[in-house]
């Protein structure tokens, strides 16, 4: 098995693990793509880093993720930190392999194969029709640009693509099918007696020395978070726009230029009567032509209609035929001298003869669309408005750039900022990396204090964008380093957790007694009836059963199937307390599946091949991979 999955992953098939990106994704986010440069790196793959920052945001989302699911009772022993930091790097690790591989292969997906599959996609769709506006606003909302979003998206159908070769590569025989609908179907007869950690825990009488001594070897559990507190100079458009006044004159200049606007967009209908004069005609040519004009615009002024003239005399045959008629023209769409002509003209007039590279035009106008310009007075509030925005962002540029150059300049501190620019340098309250007030509410604020330019090395930070109309400057006022809480502050936690493992204690204690009690042949309605237990019986249930407590229905099907008029039973250990399992009896079923029930066992079975297959695919990856671990997170 393992030289075969050698195989695969020395061709396209052997990079079909992506399917953990999928996860990665939605636990890391797109923000986990982008290193601060600077920070040593937490992981090196290969020649790929992966930095602090993106080590500290992945583990800061599987934190949140984690409280969100348990409503924020997250364990505080540093075990459980262990573990967790070491997930998130193991994941880490795994896409940045993941990633390689693929790019190695060549998986690629197209622009469009990713704009067809979006399409389909329902959030995206109104009454089953792609709804752009909607795309935009659904994945605005969860901060990602339509570019980041589709960079991704189009990651995760790599990742489909593998599965679907993966998938094909681990085909069910008809006879294996079988046999696991047999076992599928199989019912078993269960029992139990729990043992709630909760009954116990109100009989435990707690000494202060066992308090003291948990905390003594447990202080490290119970830490107060590094703090820190900055000063920070920030620009905000809101305050530069009460500070700006518009003037008369730029307000004339900028309502001319929407008049003339307003002019560009208008369209003329129009016919013309070409007589056609070649640039270079000698005199002779020009006095024909002229003579030429001169007898139409005779005609026309006698009432000849101008239609009929244009069929009969006009030198431009895709107009001639169709009175003159040249339809809608925009300024600029003839030439100027056509144009002058044509948009001087009221409704119905005819113009003179004007001359251009054709020959000479003797214009009609017969009708006109477009907007009326608003009046000075209509217009004046929004130009104002529009005035004050150009300057607001001129101005929040220019200081913008002033302020990142002295920041950078004189970067032990803000005092130049603040003169240059005449803003107040303003303070915060202390603050955690994981959380703060004011200012300190934005994680971009968070992050850049704890970067070590300002943490260790006591620069001021970058320009910070919170958004296009506010950034900031910063630097470190107050730092103080981790420590552990009092015995005091933890003390409630304390005798809660140490009369949780009490608790544990009692109830393994008398749940093995029990044991011992029906492995010595009583019976177990008996035992819980002399011992005021309660017992609960599941009766027949099969592998699927979604009602009772899933660890019970897991481990009874782990049991061994007892002889004939015997019981098998078990301790097992459950989430707030201990389970004795009485397993009674094994029925396999004598029905015989359908052929649709076999096809729906089959896809999920070979599914389930294709995640094993893939796991050992990235054991065998990482087997030839060169990965460094940071020992200082």
């Amino acid at each position: 098995m393992l030289q075969a999955i050698n195989d695969k992953a020395k061709g396209i098939i052997g990079w079909i693990i992506i399917a953990l990106i999928s996860f990665t994704f939605a636990l890391f986010g797109i923000a986990d793509y982008l290193g601060d440069g600077t920070a040593p790196f937490a992981a090196k793959v290969d020649d790929t880093e992966i930095s602090v920052r993106t080590y500290q945001e992945a583990l800061s989302r599987q934190r949140q993720r984690l409280e969100s699911m348990f409503g924020g009772n997250l364990p505080t022993d540093a075990a459980f930190e262990k573990r967790m930091k070491q997930q998130v790097m193991e994941q880490l690790i795994i896409r940045a392999l993941i990633e390689n591989r693929a790019n190695e292969a060549g998986y690629r997906v197209t622009n469009k194969m990713a704009s067809d599959k979006i399409k389909t996609i329902e959030a995206f769709q109104q009454e089953g029709k792609f709804i752009s506006a909607i795309y935009k606003q659904t994945v605005n909302s969860q901060g990602m640009s339509l570019t980041q979003f589709e960079d991704i998206f189009k990651k995760d159908m790599i990742v489909q693509q593998m599965q679907g070769a993966l998938v094909q590569s681990s085909i069910v025989g008809n006879e294996s099918l079988l046999q696991l609908n047999s076992l599928q179907q199989q019912t078993r007869d269960v029992s139990y007696i729990e043992f709630n950690n909760a009954k116990y825990a109100s009989s435990i009488t707690l000494k202060d020395e066992d308090v003291q001594q948990y905390y003594d070897q447990n202080s490290d559990r119970y830490m107060h978070p590094e703090q820190v507190s900055i000063s920070y100079i920030e620009i905000k458009t809101s305050d530069i726009s009460s500070a700006i006044e518009i003037d008369e004159e730029a307000l004339r200049r900028q309502y001319d230029e929407y008049v003339a606007s307003i002019a560009n967009e208008e369209q003329r209908r129009a016919k013309h009567i070409l007589i056609q004069l070649d640039s270079v005609a000698d005199e002779a040519a020009k006095t024909k032509a002229k003579n030429k004009v001169d007898e139409v615009l005779s005609k026309l002024k006698s009432g000849t209609s101008f239609d009929e003239l244009a069929k009969k005399i006009s030198d431009d045959p895709g107009s001639a035929t169709k009175g003159g008629d040249l339809g809608w023209i925009n300024r600029g769409l003839m030439g100027d001298a056509f144009d002058d002509a044509l948009f001087k003209l009221n409704k119905n007039e005819v113009s003179k003869a004007v001359r251009t590279s054709f020959g000479y035009h003797i214009i009609k106008l017969t009708d006109i669309k477009g907007s009326k310009p608003d009046s000075y007075e209509a217009k004046k509030a929004e130009l104002i408005k529009q005035l004050k925005q150009e300057d607001i962002e001129k101005i929040f540029y220019d200081r913008s750039e002033l302020m990142a150059t002295l920041a950078y300049e004189n970067d032990d501190t803000l005092l130049p900022v603040a003169e240059a620019l005449q803003l107040k340098i303003k303070q915060t309250d202390l603050f955690t990396q994981e959380s703060g007030s004011d200012i300190a509410l934005n994680k971009i604020v968070r992050d850049a204090v704890f970067n070590s330019s300002v943490l260790k090395e006591g620069r001021n930070s970058e320009v910070i964008e919170l958004d296009s109309s506010h950034i900031l400057v910063l630097r470190l006022d107050q730092h103080i380093n981790a420590k552990p809480k009092t015995l005091d502050e933890v003390r409630p936690v304390i005798e809660t957790t140490l009369k949780s493992i009490k608790a544990k204690e009692k109830a393994q204690a008398d749940a093995l007694q029990v044991l011992a009690d029906l492995q010595q042949g009583k019976a177990i309605q008996q035992v819980a009836k002399t011992q005021k237990l309660s017992l609960k019986k599941l009766g027949k249930i099969k592998r699927d059963n979604a009602s009772a407590n899933q660890t019970i229905v897991g481990e009874a099907f782990r049991m061994n199937k007892p002889l004939v008029g015997k019981s098998e039973f078990k301790a097992v250990d459950l989430e707030d307390g201990v389970a004795v399992i009485e397993l009674g009896s094994v029925t396999d079923s004598e029905s015989q599946a359908n052929a649709q029930q076999l096809q729906t066992l089959a896809k999920n079975i070979e599914s389930g091949l294709s995640n094993q297959e893939m796991t050992a695919v990235i054991e065998l990856i990482k087997s030839k991979s060169d990965i460094i671990e940071s020992k200082n997170l």
